[in-house]
């Protein structure tokens, strides 16, 4: 019982110090010597970021917050039982936005690329099919919206990103 409350304070104390990394206040500070809290609406968020400084900086944000899921995702692929359930938390929160973008944009497939993308089938991709075939309008009514892997895993995105200059 010793060993196992020291993992679930171990696993806690990880999660609370990934917590504490805040990619908008560290790309600011850091790296262009601001601090994004002080424009703005004053949010160390995201959209914040990106309106106040724009440009490529606002993708480093995004992998920063994107590791630290990815890093979650790891230590539950481990078999720990607290990183699983902090694994289940984060596919709840991120089956709220996909149903509702699914909601909202009707799409008959949803391909979830990147390094989130990577982690078990079981961690991952199967629990938040569940959730969205249970909250999403098209299972009421009917239809359904097909969750998959993005072909491209993990290189989706930078090969999204280079196709975008093209498109533009």
């Amino acid at each position: 019982m010793g060993a196992f409350l020291g993992i679930c304070m171990l696993v806690a104390g990880i999660s609370y110090f990934l917590g504490c990394f805040n990619g908008a206040v560290i790309v600011s500070k850091y790296i262009l010597k601001d601090d994004i809290r002080t424009h703005g609406s004053g949010n160390a968020g995201l959209t914040n970021f990106y309106r106040t400084f724009g440009g490529p900086l606002t993708f480093v944000v995004i992998l920063t917050d994107v590791l630290k899921a990815i890093f979650a995702v790891l230590i539950g692929m481990r078999g720990d039982e607290t990183a699983r359930a902090l694994c289940r938390t984060y596919v709840e929160y991120l089956a709220a936005g996909i149903v509702n973008l699914l909601n909202i944009l009707q799409p008959e497939v949803l391909a979830i690329g990147g390094g989130v993308s990577e982690a078990e089938d079981e961690l991952l991709l199967t629990p938040l099919r569940e959730i969205v075939n249970q909250e999403s309008y098209a299972a009421h009514c009917g239809g359904k919206a097909t969750v998959v892997k993005a072909e491209l895993g993990n290189d989706a995105g930078i090969i999204g990103a280079a196709l975008l200059k093209r498109a533009i």
